[in-house]
C-alpha cells in the first residue's frame, strides 16, 4: 500500500466540503424516510376514506419531484465523462489546477433540466383556475412530466455514450500506465493521476451500466402495464410502485460497490461496526521497525 495514497485519501475524504455533502445526503435520506413513514401512518390510521384522495395537481408535482433522480443521473454521468476525458488528455496540467473550476461549472448544469421540469409542474398547478379534481391513487413515478418514452430519445443514448467514454478512458489510462512503468520514468504525480483515472472510470463504468439496466427494467414495466390494460386500480398501483424500486436499488448498490472495490473503505466500515476490528490485524501504522532499548 502506497503511503502517499493514504494521505491523499485522508485529504479528500476528511475535507470539510466533502463531509458537508455527505451530511446533506444523510439529511435528505432521513427526511425522505420520515415523510414516507408519516404518509404510511396516515394511510393506516385514517378513519375517513375521503382523506386518502389526492389533488391531481399535487400528484403531478409530486411525481415530477420524485422522478428527478432519473433525470439528474443522465446529465451527471455526462458531466463526469467530460471531466474524466479532460483529466486523461491533459492530466499533467489538470493535476496542477488548484481551483476545481470544471466541477463547479459542470455541477449546476446537471440540475438545470430538473429544475425546469419541477418549476413547470408547480407553476401549472399554481396557475390552474379550473375546478380541483382528485385521484384515488398518486403514482410515485409517472409519465406526466418525466416521460419514459423520451428515455430512448436522449437519456439511454447519452448514458450508453458515457459508458463507452468511461471504458475508453479506462483502457487508455491502463495502457499509458503500463508504458509509463515500463519506461521507468520517476514521475510519481503522473503515475498517481493515471492510477486515479483508472480506478475512478472503472467504478463509473459499472455504475452507468447498472443505471441503464435499472432504467430499462422500469421502462419495460411501464410498457407492460400499458399493454396489459389493467382495470383493477389496486393491482395497477402495486405494479407501478414496484417499478419505482429501481432508484432505491441503485442508491443501495452505490455504497456496496465502493465497499467491494476499495479495501481500505471496507476495512474501515468493518472496524466501525465491530468492536473486534483491531484484534486480527495491526491497527497502528509504523514507518520502520520498532527499536528496542
Amino acid at each position: 500500500m502506497n503511503l502517499s495514497d493514504c494521505f491523499e485519501a485522508e485529504r479528500v475524504l476528511a475535507n470539510g466540503y466533502f463531509l458537508a455533502t455527505q451530511f446533506v445526503v444523510v439529511v435528505l435520506n432521513v427526511s425522505g424516510t420520515m415523510l414516507c413513514a408519516y404518509t404510511t401512518a396516515l394511510i393506516v390510521l385514517s378513519q375517513n376514506n375521503c382523506e386518502l384522495l389526492k389533488e391531481a395537481g399535487w400528484c403531478s408535482s409530486y411525481s415530477a419531484i420524485t422522478a428527478a433522480p432519473f433525470e439528474s443521473l443522465v446529465f451527471a454521468f455526462t458531466a463526469i465523462a467530460f471531466e474524466r476525458c479532460l483529466a486523461t488528455l491533459v492530466y499533467k496540467r489538470y493535476e496542477k489546477w488548484k481551483f476545481p473550476f470544471v466541477a463547479i461549472i459542470l455541477a449546476p448544469f446537471t440540475w438545470i433540466n430538473i429544475a425546469l421540469i419541477i418549476h413547470t409542474s408547480i407553476s401549472k398547478h399554481a396557475s390552474n383556475n379550473v375546478s380541483v379534481s382528485y385521484r384515488p391513487y398518486c403514482s410515485t413515478v409517472t409519465t406526466g412530466y418525466v416521460d419514459f418514452g423520451k428515455l430512448f430519445s436522449y437519456s439511454i443514448p447519452v448514458i450508453i455514450a458515457s459508458f463507452m467514454l468511461f471504458v475508453a478512458v479506462y483502457v487508455i489510462c491502463r495502457r499509458k500506465l503500463r508504458l509509463f512503468l515500463a519506461s521507468k520514468v520517476d514521475d510519481l504525480s503522473s503515475r498517481y493521476q493515471l492510477v486515479e483515472n483508472t480506478k475512478s472510470t472503472k467504478v463509473l463504468a459499472i455504475l452507468s451500466s447498472m443505471y441503464t439496466l435499472l432504467v430499462l427494467s422500469t421502462l419495460s414495466t411501464v410498457v407492460a402495464i400499458s399493454y396489459l390494460k389493467i382495470t383493477d386500480l389496486a393491482l395497477f398501483a402495486i405494479i407501478k410502485e414496484v417499478s419505482s424500486f429501481s432508484m432505491p436499488i441503485y442508491v443501495n448498490f452505490y455504497p456496496l460497490l465502493f465497499l467491494s472495490l476499495y479495501e481500505h473503505i471496507r476495512d474501515r466500515a468493518v472496524r466501525m461496526f465491530t468492536s473486534h476490528g483491531c484484534r486480527d490485524r495491526k491497527c497502528e501504522t509504523t514507518v520502520g521497525p520498532t527499536m528496542s532499548a
